[in-house]
Formats: structure tokens, C-alpha cells, sequence
């Protein structure tokens, strides 16, 4: 006898991972996929994991993994109802795949302005307070511009556009007398006068600038207690009703004689709070809800000026010794190796989110 249809299981909301050109698996960390997973179960629905190789727009046939019995196992699976796209489409197969799973169901994929780009679409805005001064390095005159910046705004960094993860960076500072010290991974290298520093970047950087952008910006002192580099980080996500909100908020301190402070660089991460009740200028609390306040706006000016909504951002702030805060970067895939549970809690509920089309709620609203 059949099961009446009020009756019958429905399945479970599909959210798909999709890398393109390469196995989900080999891509992300074990342990956000096992985030992410475990969260999807825990809020009805089931993860699949889709390589672009295994989709075929022709056929509708996609090949991805699921996680069954503490394994993840390879089968023939339907469209998701959802995809979060965690790369970029670089080559037309990946382009004809993107295409076809963007015309028949909701897509998350995350992309956000270059440090070009960000200081402009800032500047004509009350954010415009929180961008550091820079300068485009002209490829034809590198060292000139350089130093012409170094005369006007004394000490500075220089560093790639498309630069991640702190690398690349070349901190120039003034040193003893007429003399100038570059600081580049930890090394310290002095120079006589301000033209050979600016001469030694450039040199530096001369193969690059054929086919890089680099930008000469003023040095931000933003450093705890102990001198080491330091600065804010707030991970942005929207949640289960489709607003945003904090995720995580905390400082980040690099490497005794580093000048960045990126994990990857061998920074560390620790509570906000703890950090900014070392600050003198201004109470810890309204730091805080400063630095949140400008991440929320920066998110919301960045969807502006792209025409189209994220669902996550991390935002990075120096804060100098006078406690002011200044925005160095944004990044639309922040590294979260040490919250990915709660990273996966917002990301499958948003995700859920837009299947369900409406403000539904899933969760409550973020703090």
C-alpha cells in the first residue's frame, strides 16, 4: 500500500560546496568540512560537496560526496537547492557550469574590492575617516614615487594589491640620522639615506610590477604592549534571517620582530576584550562598538558599490596609539581556523535562508 503524500519523508535540503577544477576535499580544511557537515545535519539539511569537473550542464548529471557513516562517500547526486561557490570560474568549462547552477537555484559566492578600489569606494562616504592614505607605485618610476611618498608621509609599507595572508609586505621606516631601515619577514636591513631605501623596495619589487599593482601606504603604528604588531579582526556573516552580524571579534598579534600580524605568518589570535583593557585613550566598550559599527558600514558600502549582497567579510583595523581606529584590508574568505564551528552555524543557516526564499528564521539574530 502507498504512503499518503502528507505522510511520506520529504528529503533534506541539499547545500552544495563547489569548487572548480579541483575535489572540494583537497581545497578546504578537513575540519571545515567537518564543520560544516555536522551543522548542516544539526539544522535538517545535508552537505554535498561538488567538484566542476563532476557536473555536466548537458546532462544535469553531477557527481559529489556526501558524509555517510562517518566517511565521505562519492555518488550521483541532484542539483543542490542551494550552492555556496568558495572560487572563481577561471576557465570556460568552469564558466558553463557556474552559468547553469546559477539559472536554477540560489548561489553564495563571495567577492569584494581590491586595496585599490576599497579607499575609493570609502572616500566619498562618512567611512572615509577610516582609510589609510596611499598612493599607487608607478611601474615606471618606482623608487621615485617611493620616496616622493616617504618625503611627504614619512614612514610607510609597500605592498602588492592582490597581496594575501601579510606576505610581500616591506615595512620603510626612519632610522637613526638621515638613515632608513627596511623591515621585510622579520629582517631588519639599514640603509644610508631615504633614495637607497626607496631604491632597495623598488629593486625589489621590479619583476613584479610587470604585472602586478603595488601601493605605497602610510605605517599605521597599531602594536600591544610588548611592541608587537598588532590589529582587529571582525568576521561579518549574515545569519538565519538574512542580516548581518558579528561572528567573532578578536585581536590578532604577530611574531616578536614581524611586521604583520596574520596567523599564517606566525601571529596569534586571542580575545578582543583582554587586549583593548590595555588602552588608555578610550574604554574598551566603546572601541568596540566603534569597530563594529564601521565593519557593519564597510559591508553594507562594499554591497553598494557591487550591486550585489555578501554573506561574509572579514575586516581587519589597525588602532594607534591614540586609539583610533584605521582599515587596512577586507577579505571575503577570512581564514577562521580557530571558530569554524560557529563560522558553519551562520553559513548553513543563511544558506538555508535563501532555499526557503522568506526571513524565516533559523536561528536567532547575531549579538
Amino acid at each position: 500500500m502507498s504512503v499518503p503524500p502528507s505522510s511520506q519523508a520529504r528529503p533534506l535540503p541539499l547545500v552544495g560546496v563547489l569548487v572548480f577544477g579541483r575535489a572540494p576535499r583537497l581545497h578546504l580544511l578537513p575540519l571545515r568540512l567537518r564543520a560544516l557537515a555536522a551543522e548542516a545535519l544539526m539544522q535538517g539539511a545535508r552537505l554535498v560537496l561538488l567538484n566542476s569537473d563532476d557536473c555536466n550542464p548537458e546532462t544535469g548529471r553531477l557527481e559529489g560526496e556526501t558524509w555517510e557513516a562517518g566517511a565521505w562517500v562519492s555518488a550521483s547526486v541532484p542539483l543542490p537547492d542551494v550552492v555556496l561557490v568558495v572560487t572563481n570560474p577561471l576557465q570556460e568549462r568552469h564558466r558553463r557550469v557556474d552559468r547553469w547552477i546559477r539559472g536554477a537555484v540560489p548561489v553564495i559566492r563571495d567577492t569584494g574590492p581590491d586595496k585599490l578600489v576599497l579607499p575609493a569606494l570609502l572616500t566619498a562616504t562618512p567611512l572615509a575617516r577610516y582609510v589609510i592614505p596611499q598612493d599607487t607605485v608607478d611601474p615606471e618610476a618606482p623608487a621615485e614615487r617611493i620616496e616622493a611618498w616617504m618625503a611627504a608621509h614619512g614612514d610607510c609599507v609597500v605592498k602588492a594589491v592582490d597581496g594575501k595572508r601579510g606576505h610581500g609586505i616591506h615595512r620603510l621606516h626612519a632610522g637613526s640620522g638621515a638613515g632608513w631601515c627596511l623591515r621585510k619577514d622579520g629582517a631588519v636591513t639599514a640603509f644610508p639615506d631615504r633614495a637607497t631605501a626607496a631604491a632597495a623596495v623598488a629593486a625589489r619589487i621590479a619583476g613584479r610590477l610587470r604585472y602586478r599593482r603595488y601601493i605605497v601606504q602610510r605605517y599605521i603604528v597599531s602594536t600591544s604592549p610588548d611592541g608587537r604588531a598588532a590589529d582587529l579582526r571582525l568576521h561579518l556573516q549574515r545569519d538565519g534571517h538574512g542580516a548581518w552580524g558579528v561572528t567573532r571579534r578578536y585581536v590578532r598579534l604577530g611574531e616578536a620582530g614581524q611586521a604583520v600580524s596574520n596567523v599564517s605568518r606566525g601571529g596569534y589570535q586571542g580575545p578582543l576584550d583582554g587586549f583593548l583593557a590595555t588602552r588608555r585613550a578610550r574604554p574598551a566598550a566603546e572601541i568596540t562598538a566603534e569597530a563594529d559599527a564601521a565593519a557593519l558600514g564597510i559591508a553594507a558600502a562594499i554591497e553598494a558599490a557591487q550591486g550585489h549582497t555578501l554573506s561574509e567579510l572579514g575586516v581587519d583595523l589597525a588602532l594607534d596609539p591614540d586609539d583610533r581606529l584605521w582599515l587596512i584590508e577586507t577579505n571575503t574568505r577570512p581564514q577562521t581556523s580557530l571558530h569554524e564551528h560557529d563560522r558553519a552555524v551562520r553559513t548553513i543557516a543563511y544558506a538555508l535562508w535563501l532555499v526557503a526564499g522568506s526571513p524565516a528564521a533559523t536561528l536567532p539574530p547575531l549579538s
